[in-house]
């Protein structure tokens, strides 16, 4: 998002920046529990 003015117009724009935002934290996270996941099944077991 280039455009950091705030108005009622960019609402949309800013609202899907930060879905977008959301969502690939998400993934990382997610991402993340799997390895964690894998590293300690396979160290323990």
């Amino acid at each position: 998002m280039d455009n950091n003015e705030i108005s009622f117009e960019n609402l949309p724009k800013a609202v899907a920046h930060l879905v977008n935002e959301v969502a690939e934290i998400k993934a990382l996270v997610e991402k993340g529990k799997m390895q964690f996941f894998l590293q300690n099944v396979f160290l323990s077991g």
